[in-house]
């Protein structure tokens, strides 16, 4: 992929994820946004220390950032998929992965490597393993359907997928039986506090919205997690069209652009394609 259009990726994803957290808050982020450029920084540091072909490495990097925060549910000891920590399944980890759609050559692994850290429930990690293959496939120029056709794919070969598979399938027939989003049939997909639900929610208004601001009002007009589900939304929709779709004037209101704009130069340089 041209250095051009992987930075537009980025910035599109990263851009249209905060804003879509912010919807909810007046301009203000919240924990979604944070831990994603966390992982961004993590994924950025990793690079630099080991190189493109030790990227794998950046486990450890992810899990120095994740511990820090107050905001990620993490204890004294990372999880991995064969030793899990908890049987959480909150929505944490899928709300931060977009980053490792963006630049890992193995998005489902390194997704779910990277949930798994704090998240022990297969759904909890499953869900995260899925995000990060969409917003890999939509990187690479593949619509939605598909994208999430292929995450779902990738993680079927996994130990407990049964609930991540059937909320992704079930957003996916409801987007062809319900194709503009109402709060009625985003609540059939749950209230997005779980990872699978948080997914489902966004691939669904992310599939029926008409526009980038439909999709993500959707995805955040209801009485669940919304920031986060408006988030993965943007983020998605965001790796789809690139910089261009997210609103100019939602960026302009997003209290931290200037951040997000930063960490966003600085993985498109550090990732971009010699």
């Amino acid at each position: 992929m041209p250095a051009s259009r992987f930075a537009d990726a980025v910035a599109g994803c990263l851009l249209g994820g905060a804003v879509g957290d912010a919807l909810p808050a007046g301009g203000r982020i919240s924990a979604a946004t944070e831990m994603t450029l966390g992982t961004a920084e993590g994924l950025t540091r990793a690079h630099r220390r080991f190189d493109s072909r030790r990227v794998h490495y950046a486990v450890d990097e992810l899990w120095s950032v994740y511990r820090r925060s107050p905001t990620s549910g993490s204890g004294e000891e990372p999880g991995f998929v064969d030793l899990p920590v908890n049987d959480s399944k909150g929505c944490g980890g899928v709300m931060r992965v977009a980053p490792i759609g963006l630049a890992s050559a193995h998005p489902c692994g390194l997704g779910i490597a990277s949930a798994a850290l704090t998240d022990g429930h297969p759904s909890g990690y499953l869900a995260a393993g899925a995000a990060a293959v969409m917003i890999a496939r939509l990187r690479e120029g593949a619509a939605l359907r598909p994208a999430a056709e292929a995450g779902i794919a990738a993680v079927a070969q996994w130990q407990g997928h049964d609930e991540t598979v059937a909320a992704l399938r079930l957003a996916l027939s409801l987007a062809d039986r319900e194709p503009v989003a109402s709060p009625e049939t985003v609540a059939r997909l749950g209230e997005g506090r779980v990872a699978e639900e948080a997914l489902a929610i966004a691939v669904y208004c992310a599939l029926t919205g008409r526009s980038f601001q439909e999709a993500l009002r959707a995805a955040a007009n209801h009485s669940g997690d919304s920031d986060s589900t408006a988030a993965i939304a943007g983020n998605l929709l965001g790796a789809a069209g690139g910089r261009a779709v997210v609103p100019e004037e939602w960026v302009a209101a997003l209290e931290e652009r200037a951040v997000v704009e930063r960490v966003a130069d600085d993985f498109a340089a550090a990732f971009a394609a010699p």
